[in-house]
């Protein structure tokens, strides 16, 4: 699953889940990459709230889950295979929470 959190110019802040892969193909389309980094949250890691640094994607591999909420109180867990794009630099922001072992 790939997801797209969305900033509070566009709307209040939501979760949109995006299919980057069409019918017919394998592989998506390219995205631009400056730089790449790897990270891992011990369990019960908790950030307050935050705006991401940058437009920025979040790429679970392995380990357990993260759990995103909104200004809104939206939920939504990530873990392995999923992804998210992190888009709100400005407005209220977001938290989130290790949990499961590592994500």
């Amino acid at each position: 699953m790939l997801c797209r959190f969305i900033p509070a110019r566009m709307v209040s802040h939501h979760f949109e889940d995006l299919d980057l892969l069409p019918p017919d193909m394998e592989r998506s389309r390219r995205a631009a990459a400056s730089s790449i980094t790897f990270k891992r949250s011990p369990n019960g890691r908790f950030s307050d709230w935050h705006n991401a640094p940058r437009r920025q994607y979040a790429i679970f591999l392995s380990g357990g889950e993260m759990e995103v909420v909104n200004r809104r109180w939206h939920h939504r867990r990530f873990g392995p295979g999923d992804a998210v794009l992190f888009e709100d630099l400005t407005g209220q922001g977001h938290t989130s929470r290790a949990s499961v072992g590592t994500a």
